[in-house]
């Protein structure tokens, strides 16, 4: 009895020095580079600005980060390298909502985006402008969509792919609207916007950073953003709700960082602290703002609620429309 009662006693102090040793642990973190793993090709403008996090939070952490870009697949091939990283808090990774897309449609991928990850931060929101080409007969939504009712079939809309944000934002403002259209997949976000330019294109959907310099050069025209609020950038743009009298109607684009399953919380809880530092100035901002951005810092548990709402939505979305991933 009394060997069991000194047993328990030894295992009650060993746990309440481990317990005193994580934090004092945590605060040396890091003593090596930091990877930030990237899901998108080099060069993008969402890499540029997780290039940006990646210097900052190196200057906040005292040491150095690097980022790898492993882009492919739609985003799979760098997420599922994020999911297999060792969960040290030595690689940290961003990620899109596409990932919420894959998610909801698929069965075989590389990573399970509620199993695999511990959530660290939102990082930034971004908003799509609905587009049509300069010549097209209609100036508002409304009109667009008398316009394709009209002629059932015969208008059609690009995307950067199939199973895009593009793609499946559009197919819910289908839904919404009864617009019968056709699809013309591309095979990513210039040549769409090329096709939208060159008027094989009726409208689509696009980041509206990408899409600022072609509405300003009146090659293509603006008729709402997807947001659930105007744009500052396009703050005479009406959003897609207020136009079709659907107050639910939103599909924005959004950036996360993300960390494997199993990252000391010490380590994760420091990464969000400083990453929300970051998002909390006014250069970081400003940047962003540039982009037709905004800072969006959040709790890990207000992300995963977010990836949770996504990957529902959207697959709710690709069933309706039949809509198979690639």
């Amino acid at each position: 009895m009394k060997i069991r009662i000194l047993f328990r006693c030894a295992l009650a102090a060993l746990w309440l020095g481990l317990a005193g040793v994580q934090p004092a642990w945590a605060q040396a973190y890091p003593d090596r580079p930091v990877r930030l793993l990237m899901s998108f090709s080099a060069g993008s403008g969402v890499d540029t600005f997780g290039r940006l996090v990646a210097q900052k939070l190196a200057d906040r952490l005292g040491g150095s980060t690097y980022v790898e870009n492993k882009g492919g697949a739609g985003g799979i091939i760098g997420i599922g390298a994020m999911a297999k990283a060792m969960p040290d808090g030595y690689t940290i990774g961003l990620i899109a909502n596409t990932a919420t897309i894959h998610q909801g449609m698929r069965t075989d991928l590389p990573f399970d985006l509620k199993e695999d990850f511990a959530y660290i931060t939102l990082l930034a929101r971004g908003a799509m402008v609905l587009a049509v080409r300069k010549d097209l007969p209609a100036q508002t939504l409304p009109e667009l969509v008398a316009l394709a009712k009209a002629r059932p079939g015969q208008l059609n809309y690009g995307t950067p792919g199939i199973a895009t944000p593009h793609h499946l934002a559009t197919e819910l403002l289908k839904h919404e609207t009864g617009m019968d259209v056709l699809h013309v997949p591309h095979k990513g976000a210039v040549e769409a916007i090329n096709g939208l330019n060159n008027g094989s294109v009726d409208f689509e959907l696009i980041a509206i950073q990408s899409a600022l310099p072609h509405l300003k050069s009146g090659r293509i025209r603006a008729l709402a953003v997807t947001t659930a609020s105007r744009q500052p950038v396009l703050k005479d743009v009406p959003t897609v709700a207020e136009a079709i009298g659907r107050p639910d109607f939103e599909a924005d684009l959004w950036y996360a960082i993300v960390a494997p399953a199993r990252i000391p919380p010490a380590i994760a809880a420091k990464l969000t602290r400083e990453l929300h530092a970051i998002l909390g100035t006014a250069e970081v901002r400003n940047i962003l703002a540039e982009q037709a951005m905004q800072a969006a810092p959040s709790t890990p548990e207000e992300l995963r609620a977010l990836i949770d709402r996504d990957t529902r939505k959207w697959a709710k979305v690709a069933r309706e429309a039949g809509i198979v991933g690639q």
